[in-house]
């Protein structure tokens, strides 16, 4: 298993964000989170890149990363996203894309370009991102991440602020994330991107996991419906 995290918490006071999760992602597939606002998604991303102090493990192909900072998280390849978008702003689309790299000169663009060809941002590559439609950032955002060569990334909420139709637009853009054989974990309010791209999915409720199984089931939880989707068990 490519990501594990066991008994995983973060406490802010008295307040548990997360209380003793346990959750798994592998090579090439694609693992949904997902519950209410304040449930501790992001939360979770922060403790597994290091952002957040935590209790708990964080294995990383059996390896517990979790006495790292997040800066060798970084180098051991687990690449996370942000809500707010982060890119620079006074560097063009393909600049964002080279600074994310490591290595070779040459392996550099050659893999950068396929990333611009890959998210149709070929013909925008000079253009600043402030310039750029969100939709259009947002796939700046996602080539970027994927520009590191990562094995493991975690995206919060790369939909938001699209419209449906563009949210959907993103689903094969992360399922070619799990083609490339790195593991996705998919933190989005959009439940309809979450089941169409995702292979199984966990449910987070008070810092919880309430539900955790292939995304075809979770309609069938009650907990699920009472918790997240507000539909009475």
């Amino acid at each position: 298993m490519l990501l594990q995290t066991r008994d995983l918490a973060v406490h802010f006071g008295g307040v548990k964000a997360l209380d003793g999760v346990d959750l798994a992602v592998d090579r090439g597939e694609v693992v949904g989170l997902i519950g209410p606002n304040g449930a501790g998604k992001t939360t979770f991303i922060d403790a597994v890149t290091g952002f957040v102090p935590h209790r708990g493990e964080v294995l990383l192909d059996g390896v517990d990363i979790a006495p790292q900072p997040a800066y060798r998280r970084a180098g051991r390849g687990v690449i996370r996203t942000f809500q707010q978008l982060e890119l620079y702003n006074d560097l063009s689309v393909m600049e964002n894309l080279l600074v994310s790299r490591r290595g070779a000169r040459s392996e550099h663009h050659e893999r950068v370009h396929r990333l611009l060809d890959r998210y149709g941002l070929h013909e925008v590559k000079d253009s600043f991102p402030e310039d750029l439609s969100h939709g259009r950032q947002r796939l700046v955002s996602l080539a970027r991440a994927l520009a590191s060569d990562p094995r493991l990334v975690l995206l919060d909420e790369p939909a938001a602020g699209l419209d449906s139709k563009e949210s959907l637009g993103l689903a094969d853009p992360v399922r070619g994330l799990a083609r490339d054989g790195a593991g996705v974990l998919l933190i989005d309010h959009d439940v309809d991107l979450v089941l169409s791209v995702c292979d199984r999915v966990y449910v987070l409720d008070f810092g919880k996991v309430i539900f955790a199984g292939p995304a075809a089931d979770i309609s069938g939880s009650d907990a699920v419906r009472t918790a997240y989707l507000g539909v009475p068990a």
